[in-house]
């Protein structure tokens, strides 16, 4: 279970297999509410992508920066990440375009409207 995550919380005509798809199933099958993010409040999973590997990095950081302020782990404690390049044939939110100055969607201290965004399109799906 640790290895895998959660499987049934993917449909069985929406699960992949093969090589790397461990990768790409992930971030559906490993879930949780302690580990909310700009896209989900944790009880569902997202891929969440960029389009260049700067907008991962910085997301990365932000977001493991709350964690381990959260978690008060000893100073040291890190985690391995990985870089997963791909290509992403989908209908996408390009949330550059969408917003006025600031982006609510895009507020680094309050992800109440992209995890409302991202609910209502999970919904029409």
């Amino acid at each position: 279970m640790a290895t895998i995550g959660n499987l049934d919380l993917v449909p069985v005509e929406r699960r992949v297999g093969g090589n790397g798809a461990s990768y790409l199933m992930a971030p559906f099958t490993h879930v949780s509410t302690d580990r909310p993010s700009r896209f989900t409040d944790g009880s569902y999973g997202v891929l969440y992508v960029g389009d260049r590997f700067e907008t991962a990095l910085f997301e990365t950081i932000h977001h493991h920066a709350r964690f381990m302020a959260r978690t008060k782990e000893a100073p040291g404690w890190t985690s391995q990440f990985r870089d997963i390049v791909m290509s992403v044939d989908a209908d996408v939110h390009d949330l550059r375009t969408i917003a006025v100055e600031p982006a609510p969607v895009l507020d680094p201290d309050s992800y109440a409207a992209s995890q409302a965004l991202a609910m209502r399109t999970a919904v029409q799906n």
